[in-house]
């Protein structure tokens, strides 16, 4: 049992090592609504653990074009913490227009943070699961304003119903003055009527793990382990005997 903790602790530090938090959504509880009434709607928090939320700052904004229905953007701290946002307008066929707008370090010119300590490294987003009303993958963009100017880049979400990440190179936004940034912002815009998503977490990392590496790694910590019960067993049999 403890050779298997041990491995699973490896698997574990593989994964996340070097990774610094942007938003684990395990604090500061959200709920912002846009519909007919309010088809702009946008709420800001701040001094949240920072050990949580990158700066203690996260602003959330939906947009959309609607007389009925609503879209909804969901911050839920239970469970570890997820952000899920939802519309369920189906009597939209033509373009809905539906907006996320998911900010952190949502300061101004005057109040800036250096995220030029990051400017090496990837912003990785974990999502739980996508649906874009069947259209598939999905284009979104990774803006960031800093006071002598701005930068964005791209950025592709698939439409699938299992866990995948999206990275980001921070140095794609060199453009901007990393060391005076602020609002860092996921911009997913043109959504159709129909579309929900869930994201676990965001985070900052100096490396991506290949799939295949994990897949790799976790088959020989479990022929190590199977091995070593295995080799347990006999030596059990053995004193018995």
């Amino acid at each position: 049992m403890k050779f298997l903790l041990t491995c699973l602790f490896i698997l574990v530090q593989f994964i996340v090592e070097g990774s610094i938090v942007v938003d684990t959504f395990a604090v500061g509880p959200q709920t912002v609504t846009a519909n007919s009434g309010n088809n702009n709607a946008s709420q800001s928090l701040s001094g949240l653990d920072t050990a949580h939320v990158l700066d203690g700052q996260r602003r959330i904004t939906v947009q959309g074009n609607m007389s009925v229905g609503s879209i909804v953007a969901t911050v839920d701290t239970s469970n570890g913490g997820s952000f899920a946002y939802s519309s369920n307008n189906p009597a939209f066929t033509d373009a809905f227009g539906g907006r996320l707008l998911l900010t952190h370090i949502a300061g101004d010119r005057s109040n800036t943070f250096d995220l030029s300590q990051f400017a090496s490294e990837f912003y990785i987003i974990d999502f739980e699961s996508s649906f874009f009303g069947g259209s598939g993958s999905f284009a979104a963009t990774l803006n960031v304003s800093s006071p002598s100017g701005s930068d964005s880049t791209s950025l592709t979400i698939d439409e699938t119903g299992s866990p995948f990440q999206v990275s980001v190179p921070i140095s794609e936004l060199s453009g901007a003055d990393l060391s005076q940034a602020y609002n860092l912002t996921l911009d997913i815009s043109g959504l159709p009527s129909t579309a929900a998503f869930e994201i676990s977490n965001i985070s900052f990392s100096s490396s991506v793990p290949e799939p295949r590496a994990v897949t790799l790694l976790v088959l020989a910590i479990l022929i190590l382990a199977t091995s070593s019960l295995f080799k347990s067993r006999r030596q059990a049999e053995h004193v018995t005997n």
